[in-house]
């Protein structure tokens, strides 16, 4: 008998533990408001941003394609900076790698930022990528932010890229 309530005391913990991890593995998903000391952003709902030494910021959704394309992801996202070239030349790198041009626009404020919607192809996956370039604070030092979008799930993933995309800020000091 006694073994029965220690064995029901087992099983109760064991279910109470995988609650708390599924509970936390699904707010890893959640919309949040990613802040460092270099910039700011809403990572939107359905995205998981990993926590890595090897890289500033990268974000990537819970889904993959299907098919061919079941390892790669629906959509994912990733900023790096950039010290040996300037923005114009990122700009036109950004232009020449893809295979059709969407959109180009800049914006002024407190650091000035440029956006390109670009169609590429990668490993013969059809993607939409959206780049923002902003030069940083320090002399030379440029953020580009790029987010990679399989065509077939654009409609579902536009405005939440398009929502992390504009919230990208930099830091002041």
């Amino acid at each position: 008998m006694e073994l029965f309530i220690i064995g029901g005391i087992i099983v109760a913990l064991m279910v109470y533990v995988s609650t708390k991890i599924k509970k936390n593995a699904a707010e890893a998903y959640d919309r949040e408001v990613v802040v460092t000391d270099r910039f700011r952003l809403v990572k939107p709902e359905g995205f998981l941003h990993p926590l890595r030494d090897d890289s500033i910021f990268e974000a990537y959704s819970k889904d993959f394609g299907e098919g061919e394309l079941r390892n790669v992801w629906r959509a994912n996202a990733e900023i790096t900076i950039v010290h040996d070239r300037s923005v114009n030349e990122l700009v036109e790198e950004t232009k020449a790698s893809s295979s059709e041009v969407i959109s180009e626009r800049s914006e002024s404020g407190d650091f000035s930022a440029i956006f390109i919607e670009t169609e590429i192809s990668v490993d013969d996956a059809e993607k939409r990528q959206f780049t923002k370039i902003l030069r940083g604070r320090n002399d030379g030092e440029i953020y580009v932010f790029k987010a990679f979008v399989l065509s077939e799930h654009l409609a579902e993933f536009r405005e939440r890229i398009i929502e992390m995309l504009e919230s990208l800020t930099l830091e002041k000091s």
